[in-house]
């Protein structure tokens, strides 16, 4: 079978209302049918074209949300129909939206994936994410630093997740820090010494000038520079699933002290699935390829605790964990009073022994 075409078809409430809505933002009205007209289609070019169907084909219904991708949950209160459209200018169009009084419920914004993007809403709860995909190194270390720090301060951002810090810690590690963002976030006591570890030497930089009360190095999860039996906590968030996992739980076990504590977000297959398709649309063979080999990795680790690095850059890991893994590894390297918490985010939390 060979597709010739795919056309999205909306449920309005009002057809007339709704060519005028896409006509503010620089779509054309193609056609209607019906006496009166309760069919119809909107279009941009010569081959995108959207049909519109008053009071029927599909469901539609706007939230009471007044954000997307900004909130827990925000993203499921409209009833209507998602839809990307990849435009030129993100931030032009933005400033046409506005000037046109529509509803913008997310800005534009340097998303993780590699995309730059807004949210416009149509009355009847149907969600466009204008986007386009950033050039190459255009979602700089310093945009995504700021777009993390918001979700860290954000409690009800739906990507929000900080390490349950003890009261009692007074020396503490971030590895795989970044640019601080998450240490920044915690605002930790002015007594607990701050500490902060990560191979990229941009993102140290700015960790150093936004946050000057913490020490960082530039290191890698298998190799701290770190002396024995040092810190009361260290977590990793976010970093387990490209680094060597039974050769940084053995460094991770030497520096903390007898007790200390362990706070690890992991990530399910599922989760590189989200991680991987950023990468799709520009390199979708050599992503194809490097899926199947973190797919075999997480395999080979969940059966075994071995890890081998991609054959084709030596430089790269990349795994998939599971608990019955983790904990084996865990234990194998030293730690104890090992507990795992579910959720949308797979965390395990542990002691050294």
């Amino acid at each position: 079978m060979k597709v010739e075409g795919l056309t999205p078809i909306l449920n309005v409430s009002d057809i007339a209302g709704t060519f005028g809505w896409f006509e503010k933002w620089g779509w054309k009205k193609l056609w209607d049918w019906g006496t009166p007209p309760r069919f119809g289609a909107v279009g941009s070019g010569k081959e995108i074209c959207i049909f519109l169907c008053q009071g029927g084909q599909g469901g539609r219904g706007r939230g009471a949300n007044t954000t997307t991708f900004q909130r827990n949950g925000d993203e499921q209160g409209d009833k209507g129909v998602w839809m990307s459209v990849w435009v030129d200018d993100v931030d032009e169009m933005h400033k046409r939206c506005v000037a046109a009084g529509l509803e913008v419920t997310l800005p534009p914004t340097d998303m993780s994936w590699n995309v730059r993007e807004m949210h416009l809403r149509h009355p009847d709860g149907h969600i466009f994410r204008v986007s386009r995909t950033s050039k190459k190194n255009t979602v700089t270390v310093a945009s995504y630093r700021d777009f993390e720090l918001g979700i860290a301060r954000d409690p009800g951002h739906k990507l929000h997740l900080l390490p349950a810090v003890p009261s009692d810690v007074h020396r503490i590690l971030d590895v795989g820090c970044h640019a601080g963002h998450i240490l920044e976030a915690l605002q930790l006591p002015p007594d607990c010494e701050v500490f902060g570890c990560d191979i990229n030497a941009e993102a140290l930089e700015l960790a150093r000038r936004y946050v000057p009360y913490a020490s960082f190095a530039q290191a890698s999860a298998e190799k701290l520079p770190y002396q024995d039996s040092y810190f009361d906590f260290v977590f990793a968030r976010s970093t387990a699933f490209m680094v060597d996992i039974p050769k940084a739980l053995l460094e991770l076990n030497r520096v903390l002290k007898r007790g200390g504590r362990l706070w690890l977000s992991l990530h399910r297959w599922s989760d590189l699935c989200v991680i991987l398709s950023q990468s799709w649309t520009d390199r979708p063979v050599k992503t194809f390829m490097f899926g199947i080999y973190a797919l075999m990795n997480g395999a080979l680790f969940h059966c075994t605790g071995k890890l081998v690095h991609y054959p084709l850059n030596r430089s790269r890991i990349m795994s998939f964990q599971t608990e019955s893994g983790m904990r084996r590894e865990l234990e194998r390297a030293g730690f104890g009073s090992i507990r795992f918490s579910g959720g949308q985010y797979l965390v395990v939390q542990s002691e050294r022994t």
